[in-house]
């Protein structure tokens, strides 16, 4: 995908009913926002960026903390889960306690935060009690990616100020980002091929680029590792950037 230090605001999309996203002027708000909140007492500030795998979740939240001019500490479930009872608990408050005044990231949160309505054992239930326990007390922006809207617990999802969906990418958006990652190749004899590329994400075109870290690439080349990767996307899917609420 993306790393934080190539990601830029032009290669992603927005539609909202209130403003463009991540135009620069989101940062802005995102900022005073987050400052006014903590001038009120308002303690969290917490986004929900949910979509499809390798849209650019996780490296926008990085590049949300460097435009925050904030240290980031990005969490993985299996950082927190434990096979003892009690213990995740422990380590949910101590991530929260070790990353205030900070970007505090939850990478894949479906994980920690499943509805409770389908909760089959009492840990479970504990575990998004004490996730949000610590959200209402954590002095920071907490950040939050999952691929599975669906399965998050509902009063989870109602504690997040800001909402936004990752999509796949538009087609002048692949040429941009290709030409990020080949700055050395000519594309522009296929701007109509990546019009056909629906449902391609940043995450593909990665994968494309790692295929040729120790040598040179042609457009041709990297044009059919991308159609090949069309081959394992499940379903067609509108490419709209992505939006929030």
């Amino acid at each position: 995908m993306l790393t934080a230090k190539l990601y830029t605001v032009p290669l992603v999309n927005a539609l909202s009913s209130f403003v463009l996203f991540p135009h620069p002027s989101v940062i802005m708000q995102l900022k005073r926002q987050y400052k006014s909140g903590k001038y009120l007492g308002k303690r969290c500030f917490s986004v929900l960026l949910h979509g499809k795998p390798g849209t650019g979740k996780t490296e926008f939240s990085k590049y949300l903390a460097r435009m925050m001019k904030m240290e980031v500490n990005v969490v993985r479930i299996s950082d927190i889960m434990d096979k003892y009872v009690g213990e995740s608990e422990k380590n949910i408050k101590r991530t929260f306690a070790e990353s205030n005044n900070r970007v505090l990231v939850f990478d894949e949160a479906d994980s920690m935060l499943y509805s409770r309505d389908n909760a089959e054992r009492s840990w479970e239930i504990s575990h998004v009690n004490e996730f949000l326990a610590q959200m209402d007390m954590f002095k920071g922006i907490l950040v939050c990616t999952t691929n599975l809207l669906s399965s998050l617990d509902v009063a989870a999802i109602r504690r997040f100020d800001w909402k936004a969906e990752f999509f796949p990418l538009k087609s002048d958006q692949i040429y941009k980002i290709l030409c990020h990652y080949f700055s050395d190749v000519d594309f522009s004899g296929y701007i109509d091929d990546f019009n056909m590329f629906d449902g391609i994400s940043a995450g593909d075109i990665a994968v494309a680029a790692g295929r040729f870290l120790n040598g040179k690439s042609t457009a041709d080349e990297i044009i059919t590792i991308l159609r090949n990767e069309m081959k394992y996307k499940p379903t067609k899917q509108k490419s709209l950037g992505f939006s929030c609420v």
